[in-house]
């Protein structure tokens, strides 16, 4: 007979049903809990790739573990899902904890990174935890895997606590905050000298000589005995007494190409500016406050008939406190000198621009002729003295050994504001003998980092095979010894704070938003330059393109400002330069702007302090992606004009400025995507992280002010000088 029909499988069924449900229940319930997570950015997309397939294999453990007759193929299947379970939940357990220290760090304002070892360490523990727990799941037996774990883990307790009493004095240090970046701390082992850089195992200093230390945290945190005025900001009444104290006896001469003060004829009355760039801002108060002569180029159309008849005016004009004497040059002179030999010789090899490098033997003649003119100024205006002579850049690279033939006894310091290239650059320079030899006639010799004093270390090694003591940054040259030193050159932060706080600076901020087209809630990004090719303007307008073809949500809601101070606008390369960055600017601004809102506000003007400190504190971040810089004051300035300490800097790494800056968002200029994706990064970036990091360059930048710099270089001319 035939059989019945076959009884329904209810138990089959309900199996499947109760796989459905605990499968819609995990991903609803995962919904629910990553919710919260979202705002965290990268923390929350990591962890949900982590739970992606959280409800499909709780689901399938369920049906596996209840099949009542399972494949022999899936005996083990259920096994396999724990594994995945532990391993993806210990990974999870990791970025949690890593998260949850990060934000103690943050309110305890500490910005150190969490280090390398903590993180190898923190693996290490959640993995072994989760491994643990797996064995017992499974009924691996964990009893003698204990016994060598406890005999291993007393072992590598011994075997690192150094590390572990570094970290630990690390944090202290931190959250203590006993010393800051800058200050100078002496230890009872004898180590003395300025604190650079505080992390979780060692501090890292430098001693007056030059040479660096790299201690150990635990002796840091039981062994300073002195930390002199970590807060201390000096000004210039200080700087004043300093010189007055080691220099009374002895005249001070600053020599420079660019003038601190430009005389023009305006609607036939002579006006008095100061012209736009970091070297003559940077050195004018600390002239005011040094009180001495300062030689220059007269470049102003009215600048002979501001001066008397040998060249000299009384400067500042509204509180006279030095003396500004000027040397006149030709047009051809100008031409070669200036924009031939300097501009077109020096500025783009010491930039690494080598598709710009010109040498032409007529421009190097000119260029010694008219150092021989500076140098003959020094002379005239000290005769019968030894005076002190502080050189500024590579328009005066020669200056030095004409000095030196003719005041065999004056004190040479010469100061180089841009990067000093590796030797493989500079090995270039058909003159490349000559003018260190030249340098070589100084006592002392500046830079702005460390590396580029290495650097030119190496070159001196290279091409002239001196003895170099890298260590003290020294050099012995013809019987004496030439003084190498790195000083990080800064700005008068306090005079910056207080453009920025001007009573009415809430009414103009309002009215720049105003102007911009955007609301309270907008957001405002600034770039300040001068207009030329070194500080890769085009890229970064490239970036901002990219940014906003990316995230179009972004479209009248931000706006980058682009301050661009013409530059050398007789030389057809910087011409080129800035129709072709009006150009770009146009095309993007017509790609992306709307109803009249541009997504670039760019001004190819030259814009007073007291206007740049409103748009500096507006801003809520500011681009330096230069592809070479020796400081770039723009930097600090903006960071001194963040009163409200909200704001964000995007600093490219190959400006020196990224040395000291720690709070400071890294780029890399050549990198347009990744600048893209900082400027999102940056204006979604939580405003107490943005407070913490601003906070802490602030406080480096009001100790580490432009005086400071001032006095660190005489402390150390009055070192030399005995």
């Amino acid at each position: 007979m035939p059989n019945g029909p076959e009884e329904f499988p209810w138990e089959l069924a309900f199996l499947v049903g109760l796989t459905a449900a605990v499968m819609l229940a995990a991903h609803f319930l995962r919904k629910f809990l990553l919710r919260p997570l979202s705002a965290e950015g990268d923390l929350g997309r990591r962890i949900e790739r982590l739970s992606g397939y959280w409800p499909w294999v709780l689901g399938l453990y369920v049906l596996l573990t209840h099949l009542p007759h399972p494949p022999r193929v899936l005996k083990h299947a259920d096994k396999l899902l724990d594994l995945y379970l532990f391993a993806t939940g210990t990974l999870i357990a990791i970025e949690l904890t890593v998260w949850v220290i990060q934000r103690f760090l943050n309110e305890k304002g500490i910005a150190a990174p969490i280090s390398k070892s903590v993180y190898k360490g923190m693996y290490a523990v959640f993995f072994l935890l989760g491994g643990l727990l797996l064995f017992l799941k499974i009924d691996f037996p964990v009893s003698p895997l204990l016994t060598v774990l406890g005999i291993g883990g007393l072992a590598t307790v011994l075997a690192f606590q150094d590390t572990l009493s570094d970290t630990a004095a690390g944090y202290h240090l931190l959250a203590e905050r006993r010393f800051r970046v800058g200050d100078r701390i002496r230890l009872h082992s004898g180590e003395e000298g300025t604190v650079l850089e505080v992390s979780w195992r060692t501090t890292r200093i430098q001693s007056p000589s030059g040479q660096m230390y790299l201690i150990p945290n635990r002796r840091i945190a039981h062994g300073v005995i002195t930390t002199s005025s970590r807060d201390e900001i000096w000004d210039s009444a200080k700087v004043r007494q300093g010189i007055e104290t080691n220099f009374s006896h002895r005249t001070l001469v600053l020599v420079s190409n660019r003038e601190p003060y430009i005389h023009r004829w305006v609607d036939e009355e002579i006006r008095c500016d100061r012209p736009a760039g970091g070297l003559t801002s940077a050195l004018d108060p600390v002239m005011q406050a040094a009180r001495g002569i300062w030689v220059a180029w007269g470049s102003g159309d009215a600048d002979r008939d501001a001066s008397d008849a040998e060249g000299k005016v009384a400067v500042p004009p509204h509180e006279p406190t030095y003396t500004l004497k000027r040397i006149w040059l030709s047009e051809e002179e100008i031409d070669h000198y200036y924009h031939g030999f300097s501009n077109r010789f020096f500025w783009p090899l010491f930039h690494k621009a080598m598709d710009k490098v010109q040498f032409m033997e007529e421009d190097w003649r000119y260029y010694k002729e008219v150092n021989l003119r500076f140098a003959e100024a020094v002379l005239a205006e000290t005769q019968g003295s030894d005076p002190i002579v502080w050189i500024q850049d590579y328009h005066l690279a020669h200056a030095p050994a004409i000095l030196r033939e003719q005041r065999p006894n004056a004190t040479l310091s010469l100061f180089w504001h841009i990067p000093w290239p590796s030797y493989d650059v500079f090995r270039v320079a058909p003159c490349r003998k000559e003018l260190l030899e030249s340098l070589l006639c100084c006592d002392l010799i500046g830079f702005q980092t460390p590396f580029y004093r290495d650097q030119f270390l190496e070159c001196v090694r290279q091409i002239l095979n001196l003895p170099v003591d890298a260590g003290r940054g020294s050099v012995s040259y013809r019987g004496r010894t030439v003084w190498v030193k790195a000083f990080p050159i800064s700005i008068d932060t306090e005079g910056w704070i207080r453009l920025a706080s001007i009573p009415q600076a809430e009414e103009e901020m309002k009215a720049l938003r105003k102007r911009l087209g955007l609301g309270a809630d907008g957001l405002i990004g600034i770039g300040v330059d001068r207009l030329e090719y070194t500080k890769a303007l085009v890229e970064r307008f490239n970036a901002i393109d990219l940014f906003f073809t990316r995230y179009p949500q972004f479209q009248k809601k931000f706006t980058f400002i682009q301050i661009a101070s013409p530059s050398r606008t007789e030389m057809t390369d910087y011409r080129t330069y800035a129709e072709t960055l009006l150009k770009t600017a146009q095309e993007i601004n017509a790609r992306h702007g709307r109803d009249g809102w541009k997504p670039i506000d760019y001004r190819p003007i030259y814009i007073p302090p007291e206007t740049l400190a409103i748009y500096y504190r507006t801003a809520d971040l500011a681009i330096i992606s230069s592809f070479a810089d020796g400081m770039n004051l723009v930097a600090k300035e903006f960071i001194a004009s963040q009163v409200d300490e909200r704001g964000v800097l995007l600093v490219s790494e190959l400006a020196g400025v990224s040395d000291e800056m720690k709070g400071a968002f890294l780029i890399n200029p050549y990198d347009v995507e990744g600048l893209a994706e900082a400027i999102k990064t940056a204006l979604g970036m939580p405003p107490s992280i943005k407070k913490v990091l601003m906070e802490e360059m602030r406080k480096q930048i009001r100790v580490n002010n432009v005086y400071r710099w001032m006095g660190s270089i005489f402390e150390e001319i009055h070192r030399i000088a005995g």
